[in-house]
């Protein structure tokens, strides 16, 4: 990651995992127990991940206020290798009044290695 002028060591070390930890196919499962948020997870940094925290948001398009907004820390036995991809998911208490059309997005907002140290 090319650090930009000015940019504090937090934005350096967000911008780096944007770039090199990417999580895609988010989507709410829902089952009997309640909700699922599931997607995959693909690490390109030079070191294994032990965990993940991710920052959720629930919306639908056309509404200007998220249904749910939360972070979660998700362990990740085994860990992600470099160049792995990993499906993960999570339990997310989504409000009643959320729609069917809902879409649940998730960002990377920190990690840690195989010793369990966050960035």
């Amino acid at each position: 990651v090319t650090p930009r002028r000015g940019e504090s060591r937090a934005e350096k070390a967000q911008a780096c995992l944007q770039e090199n930890v990417q999580l895609q196919g988010a989507r709410i499962e829902q089952d009997t127990f309640g909700s699922t948020i599931a997607f995959t997870a693909h690490n390109d940094l030079e070191w294994a991940l032990s965990g993940i925290r991710v920052q959720l948001v629930v919306a639908t398009e056309g509404r200007s206020v998220a249904w749910e907004e939360s972070t979660h820390a998700i362990s990740i036995p085994g860990g992600i290798e470099p160049g792995e991809t990993r499906d993960l998911a999570f339990t997310a208490m989504l409000p009643n009044a959320t729609p069917n059309d809902a879409e649940a997005r998730v960002t990377v907002l920190d990690v840690a290695d195989a010793d369990k140290r966050q960035l």
